[in-house]
Order: structure tokens, then sequence, then C-alpha cells
């Protein structure tokens, strides 16, 4: 074999050699890149043993999210994390409040947040005396402060749904509802038209008119009761009196109207232990003791209990009731010289206890 031919052939295989090498090399970078890769996108990147909540209140950007992050020590590479957002070409974060498990990595945070995946809150309220009240307890819940949520509430709700003012607290039912943390008041409100609606089922729109009581009738009627006792046992026989009086055409002379109208006079902070004679003679449509029938809307926002028990009211003859300190309850009677006994024996406690105001 001539020479340069050898020489050609030596030559071939060790290009073939430094090829295959230069492939193989290839290959480690390859697979060295493609699982630093792995790791930055897939791999978990958090330091959590627990979940981790994150509220943000407006869209921000990932740099600003990022540094929230590495504030609380969230994040185990923000390097990483930056990198799939821009990989992913998320620039801004949406509003929400989103859950950060252990073990996530940073292509789901990533997912998540892209898509706005909230993880809803339970907001819960019990009977409240007012709708400001609701606003503030609501609001210690949701991002809407207490003043944006009042505002709404007795503005744009009223007009949206042709409510007046008197009959507003009837529209919001206690209970405990699944919503997003950053609802808005405009939200808020309509969750809670809709979940009046699904309220007021078949059942109880027939009971509310076999009494002749209107929604709002019987909302107000359960401020009343709520007002008299809170006892949940005895509520249906307290609506059971009232409706006998409602029946009858009689004053209704109930005490926590007599409140209502104090507070409307004096302040909503003004304290009342005892309702005294001259009180009787305030002139307002809520005070039973002066106009009959039923005051223009709710004294309060009643719990469902207290319109349950107007729904389920106790079917008797009692006309009467007086408070007794022994028990905590009423005595109820359908008698009025009994009922003098009953009252003066209040009348007694009340001066033995020194319960002047």
């Amino acid at each position: 074999m001539p020479k340069l031919e050898r020489q050609f052939n030596t030559l071939r295989i060790a290009m073939g050699k430094v090829i295959k090498i230069g492939l193989m090399l290839l290959l480690v970078v390859a697979v060295v890149l493609g699982y630093l890769a792995y790791n930055t996108i897939f791999k978990a990147n958090t330091n959590l043993s627990d979940d981790y909540e994150l509220r943000i209140e407006k869209v921000i950007s990932v740099d600003s999210l990022v540094h929230l992050l590495e504030i609380d020590s969230v994040l185990k590479s923000t390097t990483g994390f930056s990198t799939v957002a821009e990989r992913k070409n998320v620039m801004n974060v949406l509003p929400g409040r989103y859950i950060i498990t252990p073990g996530m990595s940073s292509n789901t945070i990533i997912n998540m947040l892209r898509a706005g995946l909230q993880v809803p809150i339970k907001l819960t309220f019990i009977a409240q005396p007012n709708v400001r009240k609701l606003a503030s307890v609501i609001s210690d819940q949701i991002q809407p402060d207490s003043t944006d949520l009042i505002n709404y509430m007795t503005t744009d709700f009223i007009r949206e749904n042709n409510l007046t003012v008197e009959v507003l607290p009837s529209y919001f039912i206690p209970n405990s509802y699944e919503v997003y943390w950053n609802t808005s008041p405009e939200g808020f409100g309509k969750r809670m038209m809709s979940e009046y609606h699904n309220f007021w089922n078949d059942e109880r729109l027939a009971k509310a008119e076999s009494f002749g009581l209107t929604l709002v009738d019987v909302s107000t009627l359960a401020s009343i009761v709520e007002g008299e006792t809170n006892k949940i046992k005895e509520m249906p026989r307290v609506a059971g009196l009232y409706l006998n009086r409602l029946e009858k055409g009689q004053k209704l002379e109930s005490d926590p109207t007599v409140r209502f109208t104090i507070k409307q006079k004096y302040g909503q902070d003004y304290k009342i232990t005892r309702v005294l004679y001259k009180d009787l003679k305030i002139d307002s449509p809520y005070n039973t003791y002066m106009y009959t029938g039923l005051p223009p809307g709710p004294l309060s926002i009643p719990s469902i209990q207290a319109i349950d028990a107007v729904l389920n009211a106790e079917d008797h003859n009692y006309i009467f009731m007086c408070a007794d300190p022994s028990t905590g309850y009423h005595k109820f009677t359908a008698s009025y010289s009994q009922h003098l006994k009953n009252r003066n024996a209040y009348k007694r406690w009340l001066q033995e206890n020194k319960i002047y105001r």
C-alpha cells in the first residue's frame, strides 16, 4: 500500500476517534444541561414545611414577587424561579390569594400564578347589629376595606336591587361562604343576593305566605325575636306571641324596638341596660309601643335560627311575656293579671340589683 494511502487511513481513523469523543462530550453536555434545566424547572424549589399563604393586592412584577418570597425565605433558588418565569414569558402576577405548598417546583408556582388559580377562603359572619358592623366583619376577611364595602352596600347595592335603607339588613343571610379573597364589594353584593334567593326556597316561601308575611316582614320579626331572647329553644314561642298580637291587631310593645329608637336618638354606642317609661314616648316608626304592626325593616341582621323560628313559630295563645332572671328565659301568659304579677316581680329584681339604666 502506498505510503500516502497509509497516512490517509491513519488520519481517517484518528478523525473518527475525535468525532466520537466530540459526540460523547456533546452528549454529556446535553445531559448535564438537561439535568440542570430539569432541576430549575421541575424540581422542588421551596424551603417550606407548611403551606405558605401569598396575598397579592394588585398586579405586581415578577421581580417584586421574588423580593416578597425572598423576605420569607420561601424559595430555595430565586434565580431559578426568575429563569423559569422569563422562559415562560411571565412578567407580571395577578392579584389574589395563593397557597404555595411544600415540594412545589418553580414551574408549578409560575403556572399557578400565571393562570390566577387562587384558593378560596371561607367567609363567615353571624347575626350583626347593623350593616355597618357587617362591613367591618367582612373587611377583616377579604381584601376590600370596610369603607368601600359600606359605601357600596348603602348606595349601588340598594339602587341595583331596588331596595330601601330600611329593608337592607334582611338581604344578608348569616352563614359561611366560599369566596375569593380579592372579591370586590360588587362581587360580594352579587354573591349575597344570590345566596338570599337560594335561602328563600319554596318551603320557606310557603311558610311565610301561610302567616301572611313578606320576606322582609319575616326578617323584621326575626330581628325582634332575637332582640328578646338569645335562647334558640325559646325563639319559636316568642315568635308565636308576636304573631298572635299581629293577628289581633294589638301593638307589639317590644322592648328591642324601643332600644333601637334610643340608639337612633343617642347613637349606636349608647349603653342601655333598662328601658324606661320615658323611652316609650320616643316618636319613631320603629317604636312598637306607639305604632301598631311591624317596624319599617329589621332592627338588625337576624340569624338563620331566628328567621326559621318565625317560620316555625309555636302555636299557642300567649299574648304577654316577661323576663325571668332566675332562668334567663321568659314567663308567658295569656292573662293580663298574671302578666302584671310577672312584671312586678321583674321590677323588684331590677331594683334589688340596682339596674336603673
